[in-house]
């Protein structure tokens, strides 16, 4: 392979350079303060907060039983503790660190792009790093129901995309040299190991390459050796510091709890449909190899992320982002390809009017954006939570009794309150009520439940009487999460248990947490 010469075609003016850096600087400045505006997804907030109380000696899937793999609570480790050693506060901690992430892809991303054939125009690199910018920052906060920045797939679509970009150039026969190719590779190589679905991506990427070379050689690259090794040795190390993950995973398919709607949830999406118009873009309009291996490869790896998300079956919004990211990029890339190629050819500006215009654009909906997403995400039930905890709980332990992880850990998070329990959520080990035939009890006796039930069961109420909390979260939604609707309550399942009801006796209610997309919850004091 022939090595591409950095420098583009152009050089930009000065004043043109700060117009970019300025753009660049009021996205980020924009994503800053929507993150600082809008409530942490639970998710994340859980992941975070498991990282702390390893910091403190927990063990995790055995004193925090979970059931995904271990490289998300590790790489929340070095942000708990700098907040907790500094003494800041642990979210705009978490945030900076992501963003230090972030900047370090981008840098590489921008690297890249330096040497890729599609890319030699200087003004389409800068518009292609503004669009990626947009999209890993803005976009991300707004997806969904929940901010995913700092999710495992944003993380992941962060870490991967300097190699999908630098495999497209592999497609057409050109390196991007030996140290971007192994920084390449190393980062997508930890982005790949949030989950193992997500090696689907890659698969498709190198069979395209070697399809594309006829020749499975070509698949033999600095950025593919990195990314091997570096998730052989993730793995290693993984397994040898927390066997329990197996054991755990074993767990998981036993209780995997199904999709909660129709099949038809996880294609009638806004996310297919992108990707569908992004496959169109990639493969109709002709541009030339190089051209044409840009837009191939990014479609495959959107693909391969299409599919992890159709083999997940829970039709989580987050589990979509990476699709719409390349989905996106495609379709603000190749137009624009199209674009400067065509208007190349004719002695007018016109290529420097459409990159301001789109540029202009991006920024517009980037300050657009961070005005109206703290409006529309608000999530009241994690302010009131973290009121209530920083009066009545501000040197105790928190507990919740909910089909989901919301809006206990945001709201500890934000409070820095305490949690020592060992079950997050409560719909994964009582899935099995789901399908349940309603001509029966609503719930199994202790004598009655199954060995994963019964060990959900007394671990809960163990953690309750050990650590009684001084507030007590507990849902009362009509359609809990993966639970039958009207016919499951918490307070009612756990009553079976006698030490239940004498720790239940010592709590009155405190008040309830204002409605939010269907979920309530009721907030109980411990006054006894």
């Amino acid at each position: 392979m022939s090595t591409l010469p950095a420098r583009g075609r152009r050089h930009a003016p000065r004043a043109e350079l700060g117009l970019w850096w300025a753009a660049g600087v009021a996205i980020a400045v924009a994503a800053w303060r929507t993150l600082m505006a809008v409530p942490m997804s639970h998710d994340v907030a859980f992941f975070y907060y498991a990282s702390g109380r390893m910091l403190e000696g927990a063990k995790l899937y055995r004193d925090i039983v979970e059931i995904n793999p271990p490289l998300v609570y590790y790489l929340g480790i070095p942000p708990a503790w700098l907040a907790r050693t500094v003494g800041l506060a642990a979210i705009p901690v978490f945030w900076a660190y992501c963003i230090v992430i972030m900047s370090a892809a981008f840098a590489l991303t921008w690297g890249i792009l330096r040497r890729t054939p599609v890319f030699s125009d200087a003004a389409l690199r800068r518009l292609t790093l503004l669009a990626v910018l947009f999209i890993e920052t803005i976009v991300v906060v707004g997806f969904g129901a929940f901010n995913q920045f700092g999710q495992r797939e944003h993380l992941a679509l962060v870490l991967t995309l300097p190699y999908f970009l630098a495999s497209s150039a592999a497609a057409a026969g050109q390196s991007v040299g030996l140290g971007l190719g192994v920084t390449a590779g190393a980062l997508a190589g930890v982005g790949m190991t949030f989950k193992p679905l997500l090696l689907i991506p890659w698969v498709l990427t190198e069979a395209y390459i070697a399809f594309r070379g006829r020749s499975w050689r070509r698949v033999v690259r600095p950025e593919t050796v990195a990314a091997a090794v570096t998730q052989v040795v993730l793995a290693v190390l993984f397994l040898a510091l927390e066997p329990g993950y197996l054991a755990n995973a074993r767990l998981n398919l036993a209780v995997r709890p199904g999709l909660t709607g129709p099949v038809s949830t996880l294609f009638l999406r806004p996310e297919v449909m992108a990707w569908l118009l992004a496959g169109l873009v990639a493969f109709l309009p002709r541009l030339g190899p190089a051209d044409d291996d840009l837009g191939r490869v990014v479609f495959l790896a959107a693909t391969g992320f299409l599919i992890a998300a159709l083999a997940q079956r829970h039709g989580m919004d987050y589990h979509y982002y990476p699709v719409l990211a390349l989905a996106a990029l495609l379709l603000v890339v190749r137009p624009l390809r199209w674009l400067e190629l065509w208007l190349s050819r004719r002695p007018t500006h016109a290529w420097g009017w459409v990159v301001a215009l789109v540029g202009a654009g991006i920024l517009a909906a980037a300050v657009m954006e961070s005005v109206h997403l703290p409006r529309t995400m608000r999530r009241p039930q994690v302010d009131e939570l973290a009121v209530l905890i920083r009066e009545h709980a501000r040197d105790e332990s928190v507990y919740q009794l909910a089909s989901t992880v919301d809006p206990l850990f945001p709201a500890i998070n934000e409070a820095s309150g305490r949690w020592r329990g060992h079950y997050n959520l409560l719909c994964t080990w009582l899935s099995s009520y789901a399908d349940r035939d309603p001509s029966l009890p609503r719930y199994n006796t202790p004598e009655q439940m199954g060995t994963i039930e019964r060990m959900a069961f007394g671990t809960i109420i163990g953690d309750l009487r050990r650590d009684p909390p001084k507030l007590l979260v507990v849902e009362t939604s009509e359609c809990k999460l993966r639970l039958p609707c009207g016919r499951f309550d918490f307070i009612e399942y756990f009553e079976q248990a006698k030490p239940f009801r004498d720790l239940i006796g010592r709590y009155d209610r405190l008040r309830g947490l204002t409605p939010n997309g269907g979920f309530t919850y009721d907030v109980y004091l411990r006054v006894r």
